[in-house]
């Protein structure tokens, strides 16, 4: 991991955790506090299955041909 991403993660894990702090404590900011989580999970959720791998599709059955004998 790079210097800058580890920078990147820790200037938005500490900004998470101030606007934490002042959400818990002036519940006029909860409702955008809320909203700002939900767009977090539904932006998790999207990363994960967009990385997720797929399952192949099954192959239909080959069909015998009865007139070989």
């Amino acid at each position: 991991m790079t210097f800058k991403t580890k920078t990147l993660i820790a200037m938005g894990v500490t900004a998470f955790l101030i606007w934490s702090g002042m959400a818990y404590f002036d519940p006029t900011l909860r409702p955008d506090y809320l909203k700002f989580i939900i767009g977090i999970v539904v932006g998790i959720a999207g990363l994960v299955l967009r990385e997720m791998p797929t399952q192949p599709l099954p192959h239909p059955p080959e069909k015998k041909d009865s007139n070989i004998i």
